[in-house]
């Protein structure tokens, strides 16, 4: 760091003018990629939802990160353990450090570490492991994001991380499933809410001659008794009559007697 053609060994020896223009122009910078963030990382992909505040950043958005600021990143420390591990060398701890690089400068670091044991003695899963954490370590700590993510985490997270995975990759329910609650109730089951609800969500998934028909049967049952638009039915409509809607719904749209 230099000022004037002086070299200055630490930023508190700048002017008090530089200083603060230096400082004011990495906070716009930082901001800026904050919102960039915010804007273009898809959770349960590039970030993991954890209790708390914080999410676990994940190597998918630690590489947009490092791909959209223009950095390098590098494993200098990499080659040690597959020149030991081709030796023939027992590796039970594993190590990484990544470098961030701009046009070949080093910007940032990170260290990821992993027990070869802690993966049932495959080294290779340690190995892409301790590279991930490594690179993960270094963009956080580059970019001083600690305040929105961090990276490690218990096994209560992962446990809840791995539902919701599960839940995200499970099938949506069919336009004939809506018309039950998530346990299944039948209608007769459902309370006058639900059954209205679900009703009306039911609708907005029909289109075509389907819709018009659902339409022409809440006219002839219900008459002004039904708002479609505000999606309510009147007060006086008693549970049994939503009920016997929602069985006539269901034989309209499969075409078959309830």
């Amino acid at each position: 760091m230099s000022e004037n053609g002086v070299l200055i060994s630490h930023p508190l020896d700048l002017d008090h003018k530089s200083l603060i223009s230096d400082m004011d122009k990495r906070t716009g910078n930082r901001d800026s990629l904050i919102k960039w963030i915010m804007n273009n990382l898809d959770e349960n992909v590039d970030y993991a939802a954890r209790r708390g505040n914080k999410k676990n950043l994940e190597k998918p958005g630690a590489e947009k990160i490092v791909s959209a600021t223009g950095l390098q990143p590098t494993f200098p420390s990499l080659n040690r353990y597959e020149e030991a591990a081709y030796s023939g060398i027992d590796i039970k701890e594993i190590v990484i450090r990544c470098e961030l690089t701009l046009q070949g400068r080093i910007v940032g670091t990170g260290i990821g570490g992993r027990s070869v044991k802690e993966h049932h003695g495959n080294i290779n899963a340690a190995l892409k492991m301790a590279k991930k954490s490594a690179l993960i370590d270094a963009v956080l700590t580059t970019f001083g994001l600690s305040q929105m993510f961090q990276q490690d985490w218990n096994e209560k997270d992962q446990a809840e991380q791995e539902q919701r995975k599960i839940q995200a990759t499970k099938p949506k329910p069919t336009t004939l499933e809506e018309m039950k609650v998530a346990e299944k109730k039948d209608v007769s089951s459902q309370t006058k809410a639900e059954l209205s609800a679900n009703i009306f969500k039911v609708l907005d998934k029909l289109q075509g001659d389907k819709k018009a028909q659902v339409l022409d049967f809440l006219a002839h049952n219900l008459g002004n008794r039904v708002d479609t638009d505000k999606k309510t039915f009147a007060a006086d409509v008693k549970k049994d009559e939503l009920c016997k809607i929602a069985n006539g719904i269901k034989e309209i749209v499969t075409g078959k007697s309830i």
